[in-house]
């Protein structure tokens, strides 16, 4: 955690604030961060965000244009977070598309406003040129989205006083390291289209890091006849590349580091924050809705009836609509079922999804697994401690589950705890008998990398959960109920250890089941 928000959270915690919510009170109830840029990098960018062991940037040029809802639709059915440079020209024609880059969740960068080479401009790109560019673009993506655009990408890949602009504009410039050529593609299918693009995009070269540019549209001003505007041969290369890079074990990420898309929004209301869903002893369900800084925006009704489940967690899109999937055990009978959000802190739909889950003394999810884009459910045996991995297959369904652990007997508690330790793939957290708390590193294919024990003490604790991301300081978060009632957050930072502990709550001992998301 940044030290002037650890030093901003001690304080806060400090003061009176406490905001009544039927019955249950919540603490430091601050607002969320504004979106800043990082500062600008001091050379060009030519290599995917280092959050993994292998990372990947999927670029796309001189959009938004008639091929780029095909392509949005490819990236959601594989949740991959990608980066657009688009030109304010084609903003302002295509403003629903340009906003649905930004609500999908992918990084919408800056490619000028009208896509001229230093040849084509009287005097050629002089510093104020530039700027007015950026500033002309940037302002209207602001007016579209409500998003700055952080990262720049020069036309033709020109580097005539880019990096002098940059000082000015506040932004990076991002350049490519693998250039797919696929603006040379004719104006029609053409499967030795197809196959060059897709080689082309995957001639990694042995680069950990690369960065893949393709282009969704035509923005440049040479002739159809000479550039075509065609690019029906990208969108079909695009699954072959998104599926190799993933077998290869890379992790998908927009230049500002960021993987996933918003349009599998992780949280319970749609605001991208985390949340928790609890019971209480009448069966009535209460969202704590997260504001992203540690405490809390309010608290819905939004069921009745659940003192028939036993267990509840949620899953990251199961059900294939984009949004977490509630998933619950019936306790009469060990049925599982599953309720799908709308996005909007409500509900889609409601059926069974399996039968004999009362087998298990803890069900939940670790998010994507597994690393092919869908979340998956693990499952604690009571009978032998042993650990099922149940891979999701995106509809509400699972493939054959595989043992993946064993020994777990007598765990109190086991959680899902995002990428915990930072290395890009989903970990898992254990509380032993006798209190430790133990990570479990997620290998990103279905296995463990490592365990280590990152706590000790966590025997009292009579809950344990995450909702992803709680503090707002971008890295993973545990939240504990001690059986005072008191809710704590202990914020991780990023590397598999700690940066504080706050209460965010009290009157917790008054609820039966709880469920983070985020």
């Amino acid at each position: 955690m940044d030290p002037r928000r650890l030093v901003h959270r001690l304080l806060v915690g400090t003061a009176t604030l406490t905001v009544a919510l039927t019955g249950l009170t919540v603490v430091n109830p601050s607002p969320a961060a504004a979106q800043v840029c990082p500062p600008p990098a001091t050379g060009f960018l030519s290599s995917a965000p280092a959050t993994a062991p292998r990372t990947v940037a999927l670029t796309f040029d001189d959009g938004p244009g008639p091929f780029l809802p095909q392509i949005l639709k490819i990236l959601r059915q594989y949740n991959v977070r990608a980066t657009f440079f688009d030109t304010g020209a084609h903003d302002a024609t295509y403003p629903g598309m340009t906003r649905q880059i930004a609500s999908d969740g992918h990084v919408l960068g800056n490619h000028t406003w009208d896509h001229n080479y230093p040849s084509q401009v009287p005097g050629g790109w002089t510093v104020p040129y530039l700027v007015d560019q950026i500033y002309r673009t940037a302002a209207q993506d602001i007016a579209l989205t409500g998003q700055t655009t952080c990262y720049f990408r020069p036309p033709g890949g020109f580097t005539d006083n880019v990096l002098a602009t940059m000082q000015h504009t506040g932004t990076s410039a991002v350049l490519w390291s693998i250039d797919t050529l696929d603006w040379q593609q004719p104006p029609y299918f053409s499967q030795a289209a197809v196959d060059a693009i897709v080689s082309r995009a995957t001639n990694v070269g042995g680069q950990a890091h690369p960065i893949v540019l393709m282009h969704d549209a035509k923005a440049s001003h040479e002739p159809d006849s000479q550039v075509t505007r065609f690019r029906a041969n990208t969108v079909a290369a695009l699954p072959r590349i998104i599926e190799w890079y993933r077998a290869n074990g890379y992790v998908f990420v927009g230049m500002d580091g960021g993987s996933g898309l918003r349009g599998f929004n992780t949280d319970f209301n749609g605001d991208q924050l985390g949340d928790v869903l609890a019971t209480r002893p009448d069966g009535s369900l209460w969202a704590y809705l997260g504001n992203g800084a540690g405490g809390w925006l309010g608290q819905p009704l939004v069921g009745s009836g659940w003192q028939i489940a036993d267990a509840m967690y949620f899953a990251v899109n199961f059900s294939g609509n984009g949004h977490p999937a509630l998933l619950y055990r019936k306790s009469s009978d060990g049925s599982l079922w599953m309720y799908s959000t709308n996005g909007a802190g409500g509900w889609a739909s409601n059926r069974q999804v399996g039968t004999g889950w009362n087998i298990f003394s803890t069900i939940f999810s670790p998010g994507d697994f597994t690393s092919d884009g869908i979340s998956d459910t693990i499952g604690l045996r009571a009978s032998d401690g042993t650990l099922w991995l149940y891979p999701g297959a995106g509809n509400g369904t699972w493939a054959a589950p595989q043992q993946i652990g064993a020994g777990f007997t007598g765990y109190r508690h086991i959680l899902g705890a995002g990428d915990f330790d930072g290395d890009g793939y989903p970990d898992v957290l254990g509380v032993t008998a006798s209190g430790a708390l133990m990570l479990f590193s997620g290998n990103g294919f279905g296995g463990w990398r490592s365990q280590q024990q990152v706590g000790a003490g966590w025997q009292n604790f009579t809950d344990v959960l995450s909702a992803g991301d709680f503090s707002g300081d971008g890295y993973p978060d545990v939240l504990a109920a001690r059986p005072d009632g008191t809710l704590w957050e202990y914020a991780g930072n990023g590397t598999g250890g700690w940066a504080g502990q706050f209460q965010i709550g009290g009157g917790w001992n008054a609820l039966t089941l709880l469920a983070g998301v985020g």
